[in-house]
């Protein structure tokens, strides 16, 4: 059982809602695996996220979603 969750959450990908992000940085600030880059305009999540969600809890907009 603990297995099969697991996998899941492997398959679990960071989503941006770019009409929200307004790129003040506070995702990227509190991700403990430097898994955020901010960009002139917009937030881009890379392949070593880790789904802590901790960017979720910062983002002022609520932009920060998990799918």
């Amino acid at each position: 059982m603990l297995l099969v969750s697991l996998r899941f959450l492997e398959d679990l990908k960071m989503k941006v809602d770019r009409d929200k992000c307004i790129s003040c940085g506070a995702c990227s600030s509190v991700c403990p695996s430097d898994a955020i880059e901010v960009p002139s305009r917009g937030v881009r999540v890379l392949g070593v996220c880790t789904n802590c969600r901790l960017c979720i809890k910062a983002c002022p907009m609520g932009a920060m979603e998990i799918e």
